[in-house]
């Protein structure tokens, strides 16, 4: 297990836009985020930043 803790609110993020296995679960929020529970201790500011970026990128792509 990988503590992020003791990074920014956005490596959660890095870490899941930047990971093949991570990304490609983008679409399922709740079994990415027990992937993520699976492999990574975070903080609550994080997860809201992934969250955020999600959302965004979602929007982002509807835009198109």
């Amino acid at each position: 297990m990988q503590d992020l803790t003791i990074y920014s609110n956005d490596e959660l993020s890095n870490q899941v836009f930047n990971d093949e296995y991570f990304w490609s679960e983008r679409e399922d929020p709740k079994y990415l985020f027990a992937l993520i529970s699976e492999e990574f201790i975070t903080t609550k500011e994080q997860r809201g930043q992934l969250v955020s970026d999600l959302t965004k990128y979602n929007v982002d792509i509807l835009a198109i």
